[in-house]
């Protein structure tokens, strides 16, 4: 537990990624505590698409361990690991490919799977979450083929606050947003993360202004 009464939920010990010509980074160690909202800083090409990727189980290590829930990650059957740990890259893609699926039924379409068997998707609450993000109700209606470069980076953020995971990697996720949804979306999102259950963020950006807006703890990496 931390010193504020928060509770981990993962722990990352001696981590490093090494390319055949670079080391990203050597010996990272932090841990990920409920109700924080973490910015991942660094200079371009330091590593910080790699470390989410890695924290998601989408990249090899070179040495390390990571732990959910004190259970090492690799013991964890990966879809049920993600179902905790989500990560939205920059350039979201819908799930669904037919041309006219709408934004309701993408919403819908994780919840058929057998993963996610458990949860019940909730169209209110997907439709105060589009709300709060400025869209009015005709959009869950609106065609996918229909959408914008942002819109779908919103249908993506609000499709993995519905499915509620413990951990939401953010990798560039507002880049082609306004500054007015930007700042929409971040408002949602921290309130998201300290809800009960507690949650936590960890925040890729570029933008100096929106890290020091959402990163209430700040992790810096740095070239090995």
């Amino acid at each position: 537990m931390s010193s504020d009464g928060r509770h981990p939920l993962l722990k990352v010990q001696h981590l490093s990624y090494t390319l055949p010509h670079k080391t990203l980074w050597h010996d990272l160690n932090f841990t990920i505590y409920a109700g924080h909202s973490i910015g991942l800083m660094g200079p371009s090409g330091s590593g910080k698409t790699v470390l989410l990727r890695a924290l998601v189980g989408l990249e090899y290590l070179t040495t390390g361990q990571i732990w959910l829930h004190e259970r090492l990650q690799s013991d964890w059957i990966m879809p049920q690991y993600r179902t905790h740990v989500m990560y939205l890259p920059q350039r979201a893609q819908p799930v669904l490919t037919s041309l006219n699926a709408s934004v309701l039924q993408e919403l819908q379409q994780p919840f058929l799977l057998a993963v996610h068997r458990s949860k019940v998707f909730d169209f209110e609450l997907a439709q105060r979450h589009l709300t709060a993000l400025g869209r009015d109700q005709s959009f869950i209606n609106q065609p996918l083929d229909s959408l914008s470069g942002g819109e779908l980076q919103l249908l993506a953020l609000v499709r993995a606050l519905l499915l509620n995971p413990q951990i939401l990697l953010l990798d560039e996720a507002t880049s082609a947003l306004d500054h007015t949804t930007t700042l929409a979306c971040e408002r949602l999102l921290l309130q998201w993360c300290t809800e009960q259950p507690a949650r936590a963020l960890v925040w890729v950006t570029h933008q100096t202004d929106q890290q020091q807006r959402v990163g209430r703890t700040q992790l810096h990496l740095t070239p090995a």
